[in-house]
């Protein structure tokens, strides 16, 4: 199950291992890809690692699946600060 990818995931993130947590977050994807969760979270490591361009892609996948309001506005002032980054 996805679920389990994605708690996984956040584990190693508290704990500060970001490589791990991504490949949870990937495995997570791999199983299921509208996973909506597994797409904020990778996008969140991403923006940890400083990987802005991979965040970017993430948050605005997770935009395309996810239908709750009050969470589109969350990513999208996260989206407004990654665009001075990457240039957009």
């Amino acid at each position: 199950l996805p679920e389990s990818y994605n708690i996984l995931g956040n584990i190693y993130y508290r704990k500060g291992d970001f490589i791990l947590a991504k490949e949870f977050y990937l495995k997570a994807l791999e199983v299921d890809n509208t996973y909506v969760h597994a797409w904020n979270n990778l996008a969140a490591v991403e923006y940890k690692m400083k990987n802005y361009r991979a965040a970017y892609d993430a948050w605005i996948k997770y935009l395309e699946l996810e239908s709750d309001i009050n969470q589109r506005n969350v990513i999208v002032k996260n989206l407004e600060i990654i665009k001075q980054y990457i240039g957009k």
